[in-house]
């Protein structure tokens, strides 16, 4: 099993505050292409502190407002002779 972390929510969160990747990247320090990248997934490992900024940028009072955590079962298939 494992967990996985998707920010999914973040930038329909983002929309809301009328804020663009740019500004968002702008406003953490961090480039437009690693916003875009948390936000559809393709970011694993994404360093809490930057999360922590973005969360703070966007106004929002817990991590689970712009992120859902899922756990993930690993389909190894057993088999016995």
């Amino acid at each position: 099993m494992g967990t996985l972390v998707i920010f999914s929510k973040m930038k329909a969160v983002r929309n809301r505050k009328g804020l663009s990747q740019q500004q968002v990247a702008d406003m953490v320090g961090i480039h437009r292409v690693t916003v875009a990248r948390i936000e559809s997934g393709n970011l694993p490992n994404t360093n809490i502190q930057i999360i922590g900024r973005i969360a703070k940028v966007l106004g929002v009072n817990s991590l689970g407002d712009i992120c859902e955590v899922v756990t993930t079962e690993d389909n190894h298939e057993h088999t016995t002779d």
